[in-house]
């Protein structure tokens, strides 16, 4: 189905409907503070047509407030309006509502453009220098639509430098490819702008939660999209997994994993809120802000204290659950993992099952190391198996066998893809968390090219060279520490 664009002339006749609509329904007088396209048509800035009204935050008397959850009065409103213009489902929509929490430029609120619409809505729309700090920072982070936006404002060279400084408070997630974990979020079913790529991999849920609990903390909008996928889809992670998997992952951060483990608790029950009350007892003793930039320093302004976060010495504005995350699709070879325990249940089953997809036979051993479970699991596991057609075995005595599938194809059949790994990925962060680590060391910040070089030599031949070659990820098969240099490159391919 296609849907009407929102241009100067229909922009403006969907606000003054959705004025009627509230005054209709006896909303409240609502204030909204709208960056994006619709704000570029609205000020007169630029002559396009878009297809969304972005709300970066609600204005009062009192001035901005955050707008992470907008009230059902003007849910409901938007929605009459889009069904009488033809618009898309979301055309007012909260996407940007988290930049309000990690800061806005110097000055923003004092720039707005007061628009009265009628007796209820009020749009306040940001003005030419803040655009052009949110479009670098677009362009940057996603190019395409936002860089020719970019030209259009003319920005002086001053401003460029004002918003470059400005972004680099903000985007922290290129230095250690932030990008790999939202794309590999969105293959799972998160909302986001960013593509989720098409990859033959398949994604470990609890490799990639531990992963995350540490290093989302760099970008809290994909931080709290992850506790709204565990929301959503929590009853297909293995919790005894993810514990046996934490005793070894120094790279992951088990106070922070405590907190999102409490929020999913709210919708998944009582293995995760077991899960977060034996995680209490890692608590930060001296609290600290749970959002850092590349330097560790803390970012986001504390409007409120999240109580449940406090509870892991981390300090927040309260969590609050959004609708941007969705059942993980089938149709992505990323979920093959969720789907096979969707079909043979949460026990090793499903990890024996994807590991003997992935090689002609294995050992016990082979398929305990690469799927985190004991090798005892992993027998009991292959023994009832050999029990159906699914599986045999050949060889003698227990250390000396080796399993395959009688039938793999044929099990491949029930998927809507029929080609994909299942890669070492708790190899893979280990070594990528090494990196950050190193590279974000401050110290590193006035030391030569050379004892840089020296550095990055040092740590791929003490263990990142060998676990980024063994992790199964084609990509990531470095070969010499003089190709650290281009692993970002590398990484955007995975």
């Amino acid at each position: 189905m296609e849907f009407n664009p929102l241009g100067l002339t229909s922009l403006e006749k969907a606000l003054h409907l959705l004025d009627e609509q509230l005054v209709l329904a006896d909303a409240p007088t609502t204030g909204l503070v709208v960056c994006g396209g619709s704000a570029l048509i609205a000020t007169g800035l630029i002559v396009r047509t878009t297809r969304d009204v972005d709300i970066l935050a609600f204005m009062d008397e009192g001035g901005m407030k955050e707008a992470e959850q907008l009230p059902e009065y003007l849910l409901h409103a938007a929605e009459n309006v889009g069904r009488l213009l033809g618009l898309p489902p979301a055309w007012l929509n909260n996407g940007p509502a988290s930049q309000f929490r990690l800061g806005l430029p110097d000055g923003c609120q004092e720039r707005l453009l007061t628009v009265p619409v009628g007796e209820k809505l009020t749009m306040y729309y940001i003005g030419r220098l803040d655009q052009i700090f949110f479009k670098t920072f677009a362009s940057v982070d996603r190019g395409g639509y936002h860089v020719q936006d970019l030209l259009a404002l003319h920005p002086t060279d001053v401003e460029l430098l004002a918003a470059g400084k400005w972004c680099l408070t903000q985007d922290v997630s290129e230095p250690f490819r932030m990008d790999l974990l939202w794309r590999q979020w969105r293959c799972l079913g998160v909302a986001g702008q960013m593509a989720p790529g098409d990859s033959h991999y398949v994604l470990d849920p609890e490799a990639l939660l531990l992963f995350s609990s540490r290093f989302c903390r760099y970008d809290q909008r994909l931080y709290d999209l992850v506790i709204d996928w565990l929301r959503q889809n929590g009853g297909f992670v293995n919790i005894q997994r993810l514990k046996s998997l934490a005793k070894k992952a120094a790279w992951s951060d088990l106070p922070s994993l405590g907190f999102m483990a409490t929020k999913a608790s709210e919708q998944q029950g009582r293995k995760w809120q077991k899960l977060a009350n034996d995680l209490t007892s890692l608590r930060v003793h001296e609290p600290s802000c749970m959002f850092w930039d590349l330097e560790q320093r803390s970012v986001g302004h504390q409007l409120e204290v999240d109580e449940a976060a406090m509870q892991y010495g981390l300090i927040r504005n309260p969590y609050l659950p959004s609708a941007k995350v969705t059942p993980f699709p089938v149709s992505d070879c990323a979920t093959i993992l969720l789907q096979l325990r969707g079909a043979f249940g949460l026990s090793a089953r499903a990890e024996t099952i994807l590991v003997l997809l992935n090689q002609e036979a294995c050992k016990i051993q082979d398929i305990a190391d690469r799927s985190g479970y004991s090798w005892k699991s992993i027998q009991d596991v292959l023994t009832e198996l050999c029990a159906t057609p699914l599986a045999a075995t050949h060889g003698a005595g227990k250390r000396g066998r080796s399993y395959f599938l009688t039938a793999p194809e044929k099990i491949k059949a029930l998927f809507l893809v029929s080609s994909f790994r299942f890669p070492r990925w708790p190899r893979a962060y280990e070594a990528l968390a090494t990196t950050w680590t190193t590279v974000a060391n401050p110290r590193l910040a006035s030391l030569s090219e050379l004892s840089f070089q020296s550095e990055m030599l040092r740590i791929y031949d003490a263990e990142v060279g060998e676990m980024l070659f063994t992790s199964g990820i084609d990509e990531l098969k470095i070969t010499s520490a003089d190709e650290m240099a281009f692993l970002p490159e590398y990484l955007a391919q995975v």
